[in-house]
């Protein structure tokens, strides 16, 4: 399970790191049939881009805090202030 769970969390990085770069020059190319500026749409969709990765991150780490309590018995409020705990400075 955790080596699919690696597999499944490099393809989503290489993904993400594929689209980044092959787009620009896809929208390059589409923006000069249309006459749009360039610009304004490889950073609309590098925008959405962000955005969608965010949300894979958000989804991954809610799961990762619920497998956490659900291991532990704690919290999730418990988990999240431990987590945010500085260290202690000798």
């Amino acid at each position: 399970m955790a080596r699919q769970r690696r597999i499944g969390e490099v393809h989503v990085a290489a993904g993400m790191s594929f689209l980044r770069g092959a787009f620009p020059e896809e929208i390059e190319i589409a923006a000069r049939a249309v006459g749009d500026p360039i610009g304004i749409c490889t950073g609309v969709l590098l925008r959405l881009l962000d955005l969608c990765q965010y949300l894979i991150d958000s989804a991954y780490e809610a799961e990762r805090m619920r497998r956490l309590t659900a291991a532990t018995g704690m919290s999730l409020v418990l988990l999240e202030n431990l987590i945010a705990l500085r260290p202690l400075r000798n």
